[in-house]
């Protein structure tokens, strides 16, 4: 049951509860409270532009709605600095709270614990009127009541919803943290909710761009499109490609023109066709047609068109995508760019940008590696960038997870270019050369073991292979068979990740701490799995009988086993890749942990900025006469966090001082 005070020195707040109005007896409240509940409501989503308007703090037993209109958020301060925290989507308050210096050292999420709980699971809703469904025997949270904040102000109706809002999350914790440990998840979870308080800063820092390098970085990219263009156009003329030349002539000049539109990948589809490119790629066990570099690059060899296409289309994004209309996400107060994280997504790694309410945030994990991380610089002249990361961060995990003999040699050993010593590996002619040779005189057998691994550590088959390198399906076949021959343990280690996916029904992407992605649909799965594995002599002998009969069961049957089959696909790939990129995803978060403890610690909060984290490096800002201090942390604690993953083949960061963004 709700019990509600109200705080608030306004006289025109139009509710029944009483306004209190001193909120020492809140501070006394809590004094011997192990959790406090905290909710906030705000004026809009950015920090920096929007306010606090009220503050809920509470339990099971009583609740105080907090009028900031009346009262400073600092004089909680200390309350929400010392006591733990539970929060509903931590990240959006805190950088609220961060904004006014507070700084709260241990959080609990329950938005956060609820993702990790049902990571895989679709259609699991996590808003906070959907958890206190499903964990308590209450109906307190009415989102569609917060609306009515600030077109009624502070009304009863206003009063109990926010309070409601904290009322319930006691509970929900509680029955969370139950069925977590049930689940194996509880550490997962406390990693979490560890770096939210690291993420929320690195969102509320933002990162400098600077807008007059990007306006000439744009200007040039422009003069470069038109340059592009006219050599594709040139390519069409010359091989006189008559589907895309417009036959009709223009009365003031014989020149032939290009009907085609180089940005409609409809009409380029049929050109390239034409050629004999291969656009065909099959995904999810579906096949389609795609023009993706992805698709292309294999044969950049073999057609003189696809790299001015390439290099076109590189031009194009570098005009639109990160064109002049990049500059709206600038935010007026910091004048920098701020974006929004999803902090946890399938296979544990984080994603950058989207909306967050009216606001579109960019994805700054995405920033192509060439000019454009060029206007990406200190604000200050004072201040300096530093970018740090893992050297080959998911190859060195692949490593020590699957304990490969010849994997582990290589990183011990120090032997320099993997793709060359896959390469030594997997051709029988090349096994004694020196992988600087290889480099050198076998290119193109250098590509297609870079291809086979990239392929194959991601669940990729010979199929895959075949389609990346633009080879026959058999020979892509064969390169696969090769590669496992020059690496057993490696099979064995993919194998036992799909055998236990299969079998418990998730993919147990961190070891170490328990994370997992839960298969949904792993129910119908297994009735098919009994069903078409191939263990099922009977089933199978029936299948090729009816099969030579063309009969009705066989065509009805034929679509089934296309789907499980599709379906198991993907449960391997998935098995492969996500304890992976998992792991790393962890590797990284808790070295964000690390760090910004370390930035609390030493008093360098705003001093010492994190600017951004993509996937394996993390970017700071900072004064320059505190750079070789902040680069030694950053790497004792980035190696920290990579040592309890990786004991056999130990990971190591590299950070730099740079002039701008140069990872």
């Amino acid at each position: 049951m709700l019990n509600i005070e109200f705080y608030s020195k306004q006289n025109r707040v139009n509710t029944n509860y009483p306004n209190k109005t001193n909120i020492n007896e809140i501070i006394l409240y809590f004094k011997d409270k192990k959790w406090i509940a905290v909710d906030t409501e705000t004026t809009g989503f950015d920090p920096y532009t929007q306010s606090l308007y009220c503050i809920q703090l509470g339990d099971k037993n009583k609740q105080f709605v907090i009028d900031l209109g009346s009262f400073s958020i600092k004089e909680l301060k200390s309350l929400l600095e010392t006591n733990n925290l539970i929060f509903q989507n931590a990240k959006f308050d805190l950088r609220f709270l961060y904004h006014n210096n507070i700084y709260p050292d241990k959080v609990y999420d329950t938005f956060l614990a609820e993702t990790k709980i049902n990571q895989g699971r679709r259609g699991i809703r996590r808003d906070l009127g959907n958890l206190e469904k499903r964990y308590c025997n209450s109906e307190y949270v009415d989102k569609g009541d917060r609306g009515l904040i600030h077109k009624q102000g502070f009304t009863d109706r206003v009063v109990k919803y926010c309070g409601g809002d904290v009322a319930v999350l006691h509970e929900i914790k509680e029955k969370q943290e139950i069925k977590a440990k049930k689940l194996g998840l509880t550490e997962a979870i406390r990693l979490e909710n560890e770096f939210v308080l690291c993420l929320a800063y690195t969102e509320y820092c933002g990162i400098y761009l600077d807008p007059v390098l990007w306006t000439k970085k744009t200007e040039i990219a422009k003069k470069k499109l038109e340059e592009a263009a006219k050599k594709l156009n040139k390519y069409v003329l010359d091989n006189n490609l008559t589907d895309a030349i417009d036959p009709q002539l223009d009365l003031f000049t014989t020149e032939r023109r290009i009907k085609l539109n180089w940005n409609s990948d409809t009409q380029v589809k049929p050109i390239f066709k034409k050629l004999g490119i291969n656009i065909k790629v099959k995904e999810k066990g579906v096949e389609k047609e795609s023009i993706e570099s992805s698709v292309l690059l294999p044969q950049i060899d073999k057609f003189d068109i696809i790299p001015l296409y390439l290099d076109y289309k590189k031009h194009k994004k570098d005009t639109s995508t990160y064109g002049t209309e990049f500059l709206r996400h600038i935010n007026p107060v910091t004048k920098r760019i701020h974006t929004s994280f999803t902090q946890i997504v399938d296979t544990g790694r984080m994603a950058s940008g989207g909306k967050q309410g009216k606001i579109e945030t960019p994805n700054l994990q995405n920033i192509p590696a060439d000019d454009t991380r060029k206007c990406f610089i200190a604000q200050r002249k004072e201040n300096s960038l530093s970018n740090a990361d893992y050297s080959g961060q998911e190859q060195i995990m692949l490593a020590n997870k699957s304990k490969d003999r010849d994997l582990i040699a290589f990183y011990k050993k120090q032997l320099g270019d993997m793709h060359s010593f896959i390469a030594s590996k997997i051709f029988e002619e090349l096994k004694d050369m020196s992988l600087e040779d290889i480099k050198k005189y076998y290119p193109e057998k250098r590509q297609i073991a870079k291809s086979a691994g990239f392929a194959i550590n991601y669940g990729g088959t010979g199929y895959t292979i075949a389609n990346n390198l633009g080879i026959s399906q058999k020979e892509g076949e064969a390169v696969e068979k090769d590669y496992f021959r020059a690496f057993p343990k490696l099979k064995s280690y993919f194998d036992k990740c799909e055998n236990e996916a299969i079998e418990k029904g998730y993919i147990l992407i961190d070891s170490l701490l328990g994370s997992k992605f839960f298969i949904d649909g792993h129910d119908k799965f297994i009735k098919l799995h009994e069903k078409y594995n191939f263990d099922n002599r009977d089933y199978w002998d029936k299948y090729k009988e009816e099969k030579r009969n063309n009969s009705a069961w066989y065509k009805k049957e034929k679509e089934e086993v296309s789907y499980y089959f599709r379906w198991k696909g993907v449960i391997r790939r998935m098995a492969l890749n996500y304890p992976i990129q998992g792991s790393s995803a962890s590797v990284t978060k808790l070295a964000g942990v690390y760090f910004f403890r370390w930035i609390k610690k030493e008093n360098q909060l705003n001093k010492v900025l994190i600017t951004n984290i993509v996937h394996d490096e993390i970017m700071t800002e900072q004064p320059k006469s505190n750079e070789n201090i902040v680069i030694k942390k950053l790497k004792e604690y980035m190696e920290k966090a990579g040592s309890y993953y990786c004991p056999i083949i130990p990971l190591k960061a590299d950070p730099k001082i740079v002039k701008y963004w140069s990872h």
